[in-house]
């Protein structure tokens, strides 16, 4: 704890010493629980999250081999979910006034494809979350460096928009985010663009209930350390008014996980604003046995009244022209557990 203060006032230092002109100005919602978790780094965290469909064998090619992919606790959240296919994750992210009590760090982006439910410790049982790569705003060497303690091979980026977690197009419909990075003088990117999805399946709560479950996982890369970090999606940045917003869309991205860039086409998400409370290098044996926050639920604010269909999702999956196809009808789940 005394190195993190020590880095987080480093931090607040230099953000102090910037070029005034070098500021983002964002429209991100000020941080409404930094007071309430003093001891804790909290902050926000705007951002598009989407479930990207893999096969199964290229999941299990990627993952270390010594980790065993819970792969029954996924499909109980996930029933409709083809048995050769497993649910990656995409986070597009922007962090906004991250804070240990009344030092903040600088504002910054992220985006990355993690790997949920992967049993680090081998109980058959506790679900981590593995994120072994991030694309990171270049300038921020502090958020860099926090994601590298935990092994993760961080690409210094660029990001569109620069200072915000999406932009809309011109014509209003659809928001967009393209991160650009490099290391060892090789490329990496992740480019989104997504618009409100117009129908409603009638267990799209489970879908949330996933994504809620996914995001609160412990993650890890190397395994020595883990990153306990809580999402809350039930303060003010995420309900009423600023309910989260089901999406549709498609994403390139290009990384070292991948030997091609990837491609998906229909693949459905939410976007969202929540509040988090971050552990940084907490034990991950210390973490043996956890079963999730709770219950949390996604307020859901749809554009329009949604037409209700029966019908499943069939997002499309590309590597060098082939097509997988994944089901993607959920059941509603009533508790979120691992």
């Amino acid at each position: 704890m005394k190195f993190l203060l020590t880095a987080l006032l480093a931090g607040f230092v230099a953000a102090d010493a910037h070029d005034e002109r070098a500021k983002c100005i964002s429209q991100s919602q000020p941080n409404p629980i930094w007071d309430v978790y003093p001891g804790n780094i909290t902050g926000t965290i705007n951002s598009t999250i989407a479930i990207l469909p893999i096969p199964y064998s290229l999941a299990r090619s990627i993952i270390p081999a010594k980790y065993t992919i819970l792969k029954n606790a996924y499909q109980s959240l996930l029933p409709h979910l083809a048995h050769d296919m497993y649910p990656a994750v995409l986070q597009t992210v922007r962090d906004h006034e991250v804070r240990f009590g009344e030092y903040k760090i600088d504002d910054f982006s992220r985006a990355s494809i993690d790997f949920p439910f992967v049993d680090l410790l081998g109980d058959g049982h506790t679900s981590f979350r593995w994120s072994p790569t991030m694309l990171i705003t270049a300038a921020n060497q502090m958020a860099q460096h926090g994601a590298g303690e935990y092994g993760t091979t961080v690409y210094p980026a660029t990001f569109e928009p620069e200072c915000n977690a999406y932009e809309f197009t011109e014509d209003g419909q659809s928001t967009y985010f393209r991160a650009r990075g490099e290391i060892d003088g090789k490329e990496g990117l992740v480019d989104t663009i997504f618009k409100s999805a117009e129908r409603q399946p009638a267990d799209y709560a489970g879908f949330m209930s996933f994504l809620i479950n996914a995001t609160n996982q412990p993650s890890f890369a190397d395994g020595k350390q883990c990153d306990y970090y809580v999402r809350l999606f039930n303060t003010t940045l995420s309900t009423g008014e600023n309910a989260a917003v089901p999406v549709q869309g498609s994403v390139r991205a290009k990384m070292n996980l991948f030997d091609e860039e990837m491609k998906w086409d229909s693949v459905f998400g939410v976007r969202v604003d929540t509040a988090f409370i971050e552990n940084h290098l907490y034990s991950c044996e210390g973490l043996r046995g956890f079963d999730g926050i709770g219950e949390q639920k996604m307020e859901i604010a749809w554009p329009h009244e949604p037409a209700t269909t029966n019908s499943t999702f069939l997002p499309a999956f590309s590597l060098s022209g082939m097509q997988v196809l994944a089901n993607y009808l959920i059941s509603p789940i009533k508790r979120v557990v691992a």
